[in-house]
């Protein structure tokens, strides 16, 4: 695991999808949203990282049981929901978002297909623990990082995972870390 103290730091290495794939890699919820909704920008790149990732095999993935809140929070706002395609919308009624059943159906759905994906591949969930919590203080001081995004670079260094896949700009700011993101410049 990296040091998160004392040394200054030196921005994350930066990889291509296109790149020769790591054992480990640790995914961020907005990979992870990018290959499900195909309104996203980035829906036909992590489409093909993750069909190139598991025809290459062996890599583990990771992510935090954080994630699935992140995912369920981003697709439930509804400036996401109304960036969605008409189709889409309509098949989960959308339009009747009050209703309780609509929003858990639109939810759950939206998890399975990310299982779905997590299943193509051994994965590892990696649970918020009081080390993880300790851990992330630091991590987020130092790196000038959210309070999330600091806990995921504690889950990944608590595996051992120094490759995390995300389009967050936040995460160049962390030295040790292996940054999956295409190498795309302003992208959030």
């Amino acid at each position: 695991m990296p040091t998160t103290s004392g040394a200054t730091t030196v921005p994350a290495t930066e990889r291509r999808f296109s790149a020769s794939p790591p054992s480990s890699l640790y995914v961020d919820a907005d990979v992870l949203i990018n290959y499900v909704i195909d309104s996203e920008p980035h829906h036909g790149r992590t489409r093909s990282f993750f069909r190139d990732l598991e025809a290459r095999g062996g890599t583990t993935l990771y992510v935090s049981s954080l994630t699935w809140l992140e995912i369920a929070h981003a697709i439930t706002r509804e400036g996401f929901r109304r960036r969605l395609e008409s189709d889409v919308q309509r098949r989960f009624r959308l339009d009747q978002w009050r209703n309780e059943q609509v929003r858990e159906t639109y939810v759950q759905t939206f998890l399975g297909w990310l299982e779905g994906l997590l299943n193509q591949f051994e994965w590892n969930e990696v649970f918020v623990t009081d080390q993880i919590r300790v851990a992330s203080v630091p991590i987020m001081t130092r790196h000038r990082l959210s309070s999330q995004d600091a806990c995921h670079v504690a889950c990944a260094w608590q595996e051992g995972v120094q490759d995390l896949a995300s389009f967050d700009e936040a995460f160049r700011r962390v030295d040790g870390l292996i940054l999956w993101n295409d190498v795309i410049h302003g992208s959030r």
